[in-house]
């Protein structure tokens, strides 16, 4: 048998498009790392992340994603904007991810909605109702995530699939995301495409 030559692999080849983590044991920093490098490739349109460790880290390489700022250059115009988040069941340690992260991440899918707009989210049996006047207050949606999700009906009408089951809301966020929803609703006049899953 003939010895194969070792070919060298160029980043430019490698296109993955949809990428799915569940349940590996991954960690904070593995998953961050993970994130950097497919930022570059620019061409990531599906996450799926499951039963594993979120941390600082994650979210600072998600936000990343969500805005297409990796450190490419001329080559950003290229880039493909992610479209569908789905999250899941995380840990931070060994304690559930703290509500406070998830908002974090959600102030960066609202800051990049207009240029970089999701279609499909899932922020399942997360901290959702996580919520401090830090953050600021939204007479009709209350603080925090919830906020930001309310946000999403208003700013990003092409969003056709939120799943925010199993995700723990304080009194009132519920009818307030229902509220946002029924709204989006009105302004269409009937035509928007979004389904709600809870």
């Amino acid at each position: 048998m003939k010895n194969k030559e070792k070919v060298a692999l160029n980043p430019d080849q490698i296109h993955i498009k949809n990428l799915t983590i569940d349940d590996c044991g991954m960690k904070d920093g593995a998953f961050a790392t993970l994130m950097d490098a497919l930022v570059r490739q620019g061409k990531l349109t599906s996450i799926t992340y499951i039963n594993n460790e979120f941390s600082q880290q994650s979210v600072d390489a998600l936000s990343k994603i969500l805005g297409n700022s990796a450190a490419t250059g001329s080559q950003d115009q290229q880039f493909q904007h992610l479209e569908c988040l789905k999250l899941g069941n995380l840990k931070s340690g060994n304690q559930n991810c703290p509500g406070r992260l998830i908002y974090e991440l959600m102030v960066a899918v609202d800051d990049h909605c207009l240029k970089n707009p999701l279609k499909r989210l899932k922020l399942q049996e997360l901290e959702l109702g996580y919520g401090t006047p830090d953050f600021g207050f939204d007479p009709e949606y209350g603080y925090g995530s919830v906020h930001c999700i309310s946000k999403q009906f208003e700013w990003n009408p092409g969003l056709l699939e939120l799943d925010i089951s199993h995700s723990k809301l304080l009194p009132g966020q519920l009818s307030s995301l229902m509220a946002a929803l029924a709204r989006q609703y009105t302004d269409a006049a009937g035509n928007s495409p979004s389904k709600m899953m809870m």
